[in-house]
């Protein structure tokens, strides 16, 4: 809009261009204001300096002639507290003078244009420092000002202090920014629950933009998976003014749930009233995961140690009846009236023996054999043996993968893997004449990590992969996550002893790989063994046996073991074979006897796990002394004093707990012709 030209007339103490005729300033020094074409009879005389002193705005009044364009002639009150600069040190002056010349070009070049548009000018904001704070915000109206002929007369620029807004402003562009690019999910809802807002973040989890939440109700990722009694608790939370703090499992766009942590808090206006809530969230379900991943490796390694302690001390009690059963039978005939009962005892011995070695499996303390083999060549061999465990009603398939890398492990585990997982296959066809088992093997490079069953993932690498899978009943979800524990099973009491699977999982585990497993009520079972891919060159053969071989010879053995029962029977069975015991129940007993027999020791017997000295610092200290001497030992599990990952190390000699006579004097004809 053209701003209304009118006539200004006023005292300064140095007027730059007194007016003429009758528009120069009175005597008295009062101002006459009148618009074009009014009568003279209403023009007030006002002292100008006090009209513009009591005004809170800053005003300041420049001159607007050519010539001396910008000069202040009025400066009020209010300018002076704005700016830091009192009336007399600015009037006659320009910006020039006041300012650095930065500042004043930019202050002088807007005075040009809106001098220029002949129109009231506002800026957006003008940095102009004040004489001792430093620098100040401004917000500048400009208005020009015409005599009556269109002759420039003033410039009248009226100032606002915007700074606090500025910084107020930023304040609020930092909030924003951080609201924004926040990780959390930020949403902010009216007081009746409906979204006005939601970050980024929020998009990102749950899949809606910001045009399809605002104006919906949170209940959008609504998941069925919390019941009403839990919202209304938490809606009675917060719209009592309290935060609430808790999990949801949600439930994103594409269908998918995510379990997210939240604090809702509520917002009040001046008046107190809550106005609207916000709501920090934050997406849980990765962390949740890798916490189910811990709680589950450090479930499975304290039911390990657990196996493995339980399997040690039992293996001692069946060393004691499986041995003195064999030594009782070599002492009668099979007509002897307690024959029977001692083959019963022996045979029960070996079965537990069994499920020992079962617990050492799935603990992974089990003394294993490793070599290089072809995978598909090992299950070929073992092909026929696996029909007939299953039984001939059903089909077992076979299907080799091509090229297929090597893998390094025991054959032996390799038996144990397939037979245990074809015995559930046939167990979940029940009988099923149209029941198929299919085993299967391939190779894979996985080049990052691959989620696997339950919480566990592979790593990346080259894997051999062997599969079992079957078309039987399958398994819901709460068996899946029991299936690896030991003694955990489905079947009848009587019907097996839940240690197959654990027993698969500690064999994989062992020899670095991973097991997944996939089934469904209905749709059977798919079991998939992830082996590592085996790239060193071929084994060196085993050295061969030398030729003298002292088999027949007696021995002077020097036995050390803290079980005095096993201790005792280990000795006789010793006897028995000819060699001469030196038997002793303490580790430090066995240094002082070592230390004082002046004869030859032979071969020193000694369980790994000692209270004080353990098996192998006993050995190693005696060698020192006695480097001629073999060394054996023996225990219920090998721990890791003898053994990395249950494999022995090189020229190393072990005998499992329980054993025989038969058993102790086979390893000792192994260690003297080693």
């Amino acid at each position: 809009m053209k701003a209304k030209k009118v006539r200004i007339a006023c005292r300064s103490p140095k007027p730059p261009h007194p007016p003429a005729g009758d528009e120069a300033c009175p005597a008295d020094g009062s101002v006459r204001v009148r618009a074009s074409g009014e009568e003279a009879s209403h023009d007030p005389s006002l002292p100008v300096e006090a009209v513009l002193d009591w005004l809170p705005t800053a005003v300041i009044i420049k001159d607007a002639h050519p010539a001396t364009f910008g000069q202040i002639i009025q400066w009020n009150t209010a300018s002076e507290r704005l700016l830091g600069y009192t009336r007399q040190q600015v009037l006659g002056k320009t910006v020039f003078e006041m300012l650095s010349p930065e500042q004043a070009a930019c202050v002088d070049r807007m005075d040009h244009e809106a001098w220029a548009s002949g129109d009231t000018v506002s800026s957006s904001k003008e940095r102009v420092d004040h004489a001792t704070l430093g620098p100040r915000w401004l917000q500048i109206a400009r208005t020009p000002i015409h005599d009556a002929q269109g002759m420039p007369q003033y410039l009248v620029c009226t100032c606002e202090d915007i700074t606090e807004r500025i910084r107020d402003d930023a304040d609020r562009g930092r909030l924003a920014a951080a609201v924004e690019q926040a990780g959390e999910a930020i949403i902010i809802t009216d007081a009746e629950g409906i979204i006005h807002y939601v970050n980024p973040a929020f998009s990102a989890i749950t899949g809606y933009s910001p045009a399809e939440a605002i104006g919906q109700n949170p209940r959008l990722v609504k998941s069925g998976q919390q019941d009403e009694a839990f919202y209304k608790k938490l809606w009675e939370t917060i719209s009592s003014g309290r935060t609430w703090q808790g999990r949801f499992v949600n439930k994103r766009k594409d269908g998918s749930l995510f379990t997210e942590e939240a604090t809702l808090s509520p917002v009040r206006d001046a008046t107190g009233t809550i106005v609207h809530y916000v709501g920090v969230k934050r997406d849980i379900t990765a962390h949740i995961c890798l916490s189910d991943q811990l709680q589950h490796a450090q479930k499975m390694e304290s039911v390990g140690r657990l196996a493995g302690g339980v399997a040690h001390d039992f293996n001692n009690r069946l060393c004691v009846i499986l041995g003195c059963a064999d030594l009782a039978l070599e002492g009668i005939t099979a007509e002897h009236q307690l024959f029977d009962e001692l083959q019963a005892i022996r045979e029960s011995a070996r079965s537990a023996v069994d499920v020992t070695r079962r617990l050492l499996a799935f603990a992974r303390k089990q003394v294993v054999s490793p070599r290089v083999l072809d995978l598909n060549a090992t299950i070929s061999e073992m092909l026929g043996m696996m029909r007939r465990l299953i039984g001939g009603h059903m089909t077992l398939r076979w299907h080799p993968g091509e090229g297929l890398w090597p893998v390094r492990i025991d054959p032996a585990q390799i038996d144990q893997i397939l037979a245990n997982l074809c015995v559930n296959a046939a167990d979940a066809l029940d009988g099923n004449s149209a029941g198929m088992i299919d085993i299967m093997t391939d190779q894979t490079m996985l080049d990052e990590p691959q989620p696997m069953f339950g919480p566990e993932s592979v790593d990346p690498g080259a894997y051999v992969r062997l599969s079992v899978s079957d078309n039987g009943c399958g398994m819901d979800r709460g068996t899946l996550a029991h299936i690896f524990e030991p003694f955990f099973t489905t079947k009848a009491v009587g019907k097996g002893t839940g240690l197959g699977l654990s027993t698969i999982y500690g064999i994989v585990k062992q020899n670095g790989g991973f097991v997944n497993v996939y089934s469904e009520p209905g749709c059977g079972s798919r079991f998939t063994i992830y082996l590592p891919r085996h790239c060193a060159g071929t084994e060196a053969k085993p050295e061969s046996l030398t030729a003298s071989v002292r088999s027949g010879r007696p021995l002077t053995v020097l036995l050390a073991e803290d079980d005095p029962t096993v201790l005792s029977l280990t000795a006789q069975m010793l006897r028995r074979l000819g060699h001469t015991v030196l038997s002793v129940a303490i580790p430090e007993d066995a240094l002082r006897l070592a230390g004082s027999y002046a004869g030859v020791l032979d071969l020193l017997i000694t369980d790994v796990v000692m209270p004080g000295l353990n098996g192998r610092d006993l050995a190693d200290r005696l060698s020192a002394q006695r480097p001629t001497m073999q060394v054996l030992f023996i225990s219920g599990y090998t721990a890791d004093v003898i053994a990395s990952n249950g494999v022995l190390e090189k020229g190393v000699h072990f005998l499992q707990k329980p054993y025989t006579t038969a058993d102790l004097a086979a390893k000792i004809r192994d260690v003297v012709r080693a």
